[in-house]
């Protein structure tokens, strides 16, 4: 019992946590759709639905913002662990939307995605400053390393949730013939 316990349940468990949640952090960051639509009204306010996507679709979060003044770059420099003057800085960047009372986070912050960040940033300012256009529709695909490198490792995990029930049954069934046998 105490072998069924510790080699059946609690270390497949485990190691399924390990690669679904490692793997799923990093699909999740590295894997995402962003579709963003537009409305000037006539008094030239800008009106945006963001949705973004992750897991393929299977997480979604939508969102309303008014008052679109511009889009740009948000730079955030982070410190590594070592003394003050001589650790390592890291440049993390998001792009954000800049409204009348708030800055609103379109993609998660990472120190990747550099030319999608400026497409996007390109894209959505020549919307706003041209006064002839009245409608913006665009989808952005994010796809980076973090995704590639979180994918094999969440697709252990799920491989190991498929199979943990097989190898509790074959274990119960190897039990149970093994004590047919000796009676």
């Amino acid at each position: 019992m105490k072998k069924f316990i510790i080699d059946i349940l609690i270390k497949p468990f485990f190691a399924i946590l390990f690669f679904v949640g490692f793997g799923g952090f990093f699909v999740y960051g590295g894997f995402q759709l962003l579709h963003i639509k537009c409305n000037k009204n006539s008094e030239k306010n800008v009106a945006c639905d963001i949705s973004k996507e992750h897991f393929w679709g299977f997480v979604k979060s939508e969102f309303h913002v008014e008052g679109v003044n511009n889009v740009e770059i948000e730079k955030h420099i982070t410190r590594g662990r070592w003394t003050k003057r001589r650790g390592r800085r890291y440049t993390l960047t998001t792009v954000v939307i800049n409204t009348e009372s708030r800055k609103i986070p379109l993609l998660e912050a990472s120190n990747v995605d550099d030319k999608l960040k400026r497409d996007l940033i390109k894209k959505m300012n020549t919307y706003l400053i041209d006064q002839n256009e009245t409608y913006f529709d665009e989808s952005f695909s994010v796809k980076n390393i973090f995704g590639w490198v979180g994918l094999p490792f969440l697709v252990i995990g799920i491989l190991g949730i498929l199979s943990w029930p097989y190898s509790i049954i074959t274990y119960w069934l190897k039990q149970k013939y093994a004590y047919l046998r000796k009676n």
